[in-house]
């Protein structure tokens, strides 16, 4: 039985990580450019990857995948998200998820996140992705994803992207971790969270039923002490620059720390 609260009237803007929000607001504060992204990169990328979806995935309905389907529309209940975004599911067996702006909005599942999660877990994964969509990180998410496609040929536009792309890079690592806070309101369970967090970090199959979190939370707790300093740090910055989201160990710690602080289950107490 899911007793999880409906969350039908939450205000995204207090989910957001802080870097998350002040981004956001600078780039919400330059006259035009939203509607810029909006009518360009987001109309023609969602047309793109529309039809590429449409042609070479597979369509999660209520006819294709009931029961998947029945529970990824409560979860977009519980987060008060409508209309519902399509769901598709595409061949590879990383866990991973990701969603994509244009009319109508769209949600990506590989496979493997549905064969190997059960569903509190995949809560959290699709909770993830309604938080992008919520949060409104898809415009700039497209425009990221463009400025380090191959679609970029005209020396002008490299030139620009090239300024840009480095600082567009690193909020968007940072918008991760308000998106992993919508996934906790989704499945509402924390050790759930951190369960899919271990798996995409790596625990081989033939250990999911022995995962423990507190033993990842201890390897996040190694992972801040060695970066302290300033010469650990910068090698950690450099390291990760070439990512798309943050490390798992520091996803795990910062989603813990954002639990921890009482904000979640305010949250859950005002619904």
């Amino acid at each position: 039985m899911d007793n999880r609260k409906i969350l039908s009237k939450l205000d995204y803007r207090r989910v957001l990580h802080e870097d998350d929000k002040r981004m956001i607001d600078r780039l919400e504060q330059i006259p035009g450019f939203r509607k810029l992204i909006d009518n360009t990169v987001v109309k023609l990328q969602g047309k793109i990857l529309g039809i590429e979806y449409q042609g070479n995935g597979y369509d999660i309905n209520a006819e294709s995948a009931p029961h998947i389907y029945q529970r990824l529309k409560r979860d977009c209940q519980i987060l008060g998200m409508t209309p519902a975004p399509r769901f598709c599911s595409m061949w590879s067996y990383r866990i991973s998820s990701f969603s994509v702006g244009g009319d109508p909005k769209r949600i990506v599942f590989s496979s493997g996140s549905i064969d190997l999660l059960p569903y509190g877990e995949l809560d959290f994964l699709a909770g993830h992705e309604i938080g992008h969509i919520m949060c409104g990180h898809l415009p700039y998410h497209m425009l990221v994803e463009l400025i380090y496609s191959t679609r970029l040929e005209d020396p002008q536009i490299s030139a620009l992207a090239k300024i840009i792309k480095m600082p567009l890079l690193d909020w968007y690592r940072t918008s991760h971790l308000s998106a992993d806070r919508v996934g906790l309101l989704c499945c509402q369970d924390i050790n759930t969270c951190l369960r899919v967090m271990m798996k995409m970090g790596g625990v081989p199959m033939k250990y999911f039923n022995q995962i423990d979190p507190e033993q990842f939370l201890f390897q996040g707790k190694m992972f801040e002490d060695m970066t302290k300093g300033t010469f650990n740090k910068l090698v950690s910055n450099m390291t990760v620059q070439a990512a798309s989201s943050p490390w798992m160990v520091r996803r795990a710690i910062e989603l813990y720390n954002w639990y921890q602080s009482g904000e979640y289950e305010a949250i859950l107490n005002e619904s």
